[in-house]
């Protein structure tokens, strides 16, 4: 899988413009889809790994998204019933339209007969926040310690809490205790009320920062190990 990893060292990030989707679709269609780094020169600043996940996951013709049929949920059952949760990337191809990835995430987040779907309890939550403060947005490893949540139930109820300030309200500092006069209440309830929303300015800072990281790598290995089980090692014939 090297011909995957691009030559350029600083390879472009984030929205795909209209240019370089016309781009990508003329070189496919002109060298195949089994040439990515052949590919990823036509449109430059873009990795061999970033051509192939726009074309499979948004590009390619015969794409299905939206709700899913209930036939489709039945095909994704049936596979998982025969192989397994594994191999996505096959399960796909038995599914028109359907990717590797759509299909893993039908079955972790609806499909898997064991989710809980319910009101979290008090021993979740703070099993959540604390291998969280470990582990930063690592959800997938984070759903090893709460059976039967799937990682964007997971992921959901974290932000969802964060934002109603269940665990990150700040006690008083001791300068602004509140007094019995009027005009000291109202300053003390407005400096609280902005040291409250600083610090959740600040977490979720440190949460983006670290979750973007984490995603655009797991996003990268997971491609390459999908492609692999389809393609094997013939995925480059011509170089």
């Amino acid at each position: 899988m090297e011909d995957l990893i691009s030559d350029d060292a600083s390879p472009k990030r984030g929205k795909w413009t209209a240019e370089e989707d016309s781009i990508l679709r003329q070189a496919v269609s002109e060298l195949g889809e089994n040439r990515w780094k052949q590919i990823s020169t036509r449109i430059g600043h873009r990795t061999p790994i970033q051509c192939l996940h726009r074309w499979t996951k948004t590009l390619k013709p015969g794409l299905t998204k939206g709700p899913w049929k209930d036939e489709e949920d039945c095909l994704v059952i049936q596979w998982v019933q025969r192989n397994g949760p594994c191999r996505w990337a096959e399960c796909a191809m038995g599914i028109g339209g359907r990717s590797g990835k759509q299909c893993r995430e039908r079955w972790m987040n609806i499909l898997d007969p064991g989710l809980r779907k319910g009101d979290w309890t008090a021993a979740e939550e703070e099993t959540l926040f604390r291998m969280h403060r470990l582990k930063g947005g690592k959800w997938t490893e984070i759903a090893n310690y709460l059976p039967g949540r799937s990682e964007n139930n997971i992921k959901n109820h974290y932000y969802s809490t964060l934002r109603k300030s269940k665990h990150c309200e700040p006690d008083p500092p001791p300068c602004l205790s509140p007094t019995a006069d009027s005009s000291h209440s109202r300053v003390f309830s407005h400096a609280l009320k902005l040291l409250k929303q600083l610090t959740e300015l600040e977490e979720m800072l440190k949460l983006t920062y670290n979750s973007l990281d984490v995603l655009e790598r797991g996003i990268a290995a997971e491609e390459q190990l999908e492609m692999s089980h389809v393609l094997g090692s013939d995925y480059f014939p011509d170089m």
